[in-house]
């Protein structure tokens, strides 16, 4: 914790990355999208499609 004085009181210290960031410039400073779901046929279109 640091302790800034007065009005702006304390405030959490997160520690530091060590990874590398290779893969992070190669991607041009772009973060992939999550995948949220693999979204699976409903049965009636695997049905329709026999």
């Amino acid at each position: 914790m640091i302790e800034f004085g007065g009005l702006l009181g304390t405030a959490p210290v997160m520690k530091v990355n060590g990874a590398s960031s290779v893969d992070f410039i190669s991607r041009g400073g772009q973060i992939p999208a999550p995948i949220h779901s693999f979204k699976i046929k409903k049965i009636g279109e695997i049905l329709s499609s026999i």
